[in-house]
């Protein structure tokens, strides 16, 4: 690794850092034990007990709980959002066979789902009800709950991706290649517009504005498919087995998720698209 190629790590780094303006955990959120739902709201008879946030909790393999919170979003400036955010502390590992969730908030339609990649929901400002329908896996596993509210800055989060991804798709490309020069010397310069001397303050955000533009102008705008690069059609796709290693009863739960979660993600980015190939899976949705 270069010099540059060091200190444009290091930048992302620290832009990173500074996505998140403000955390505000829970400390207690209301939990109940139950089976497989047959609504998508809490069973009348249910046992309900206090779980303290952060403390463990032990699951058996296939179990399911309620967790219920209230939380009053605030409303901020239009470069901040709130988010909930939700950890199980089994983040990064494989997807398939870890905790999952079902998202539900002032009402009974699922609004998202949380996983090993996906672990926080974009909230509008007022109260909220909140329901989390929480699937445990497929083992026996103990477990660190965290939910909280954190409010992250958008433009630092575009600016982090805005050159995060062209600086992983350099790392595949040939070092003595046009394209990657390009992209080293224009995320280079994106680097020296970014004022870290005083992280998130009006210095530090003109900065981030500084080099937002020049990345929209001088890279994506300029650079960006030029000449004879050509162009490639990106589709979301989820492939959920319908009998695997899970029930009947989870593939139905599992395409409650993946489908809440791929439009909730449409209704935040117009461009994206989905396409999904497996009749029954509507056939579920249709029916939760």
């Amino acid at each position: 690794m270069t010099f540059i190629d060091e200190k444009i790590r290091m930048t992302l780094d620290q832009l990173r850092g500074c996505i998140v303006s403000e955390t505000r955990p829970f400390s207690e959120v209301g939990f109940a034990r139950c089976g497989y739902k047959t609504e998508n709201v809490p069973a009348a008879d249910l046992t309900w007990e206090t779980y303290k946030v952060g403390s463990p909790v032990s699951f058996k393999r296939d179990e399911h709980a309620w967790l219920t919170l209230e939380a009053d979003v605030p409303a901020c400036a239009e470069t901040d959002a709130w988010y909930l955010r939700m950890t199980t502390g089994k983040e990064g590992q494989w997807d398939a066979c870890n905790p999952q969730c079902t998202v539900f908030i002032n009402g009974d339609s699922a609004v998202q789902a949380f996983d090993t990649n996906h672990t926080e929901l974009l909230l509008t400002p007022g109260h909220k009800e909140i329901r989390i329908y929480f699937y445990a896996g497929m083992s026996d596993v103990t477990l660190f709950l965290g939910v909280s509210l954190v409010r992250k800055n958008k433009r630092v989060e575009k600016l982090w991706w805005d050159m995060s991804v062209p600086f992983e798709a350099m790392k595949c490309l040939d070092r003595n290649g046009y394209a990657y020069n390009r992209i080293m010397n224009a995320l280079d310069h994106a680097c020296m517009l970014t004022d870290f001397r005083e992280k998130k303050s009006p210095a530090f955000y003109a900065g981030v504005e500084d080099a937002l533009a020049y990345m929209e102008e001088e890279f994506y705008q300029k650079e960006c498919g030029r000449g004879n690069d050509g162009e490639i059609a990106l589709f979301g796709h989820t492939h959920i087995d319908v009998a695997w290693m899970w029930t009947l009863a989870q593939t139905a739960e599992k395409s409650q998720r993946s489908f809440s979660t791929v439009i909730r993600l449409m209704e935040q980015y117009p461009d994206y698209i989905f396409m999904s190939s497996q009749p029954q899976l509507y056939q579920y949705v249709k029916e939760n």
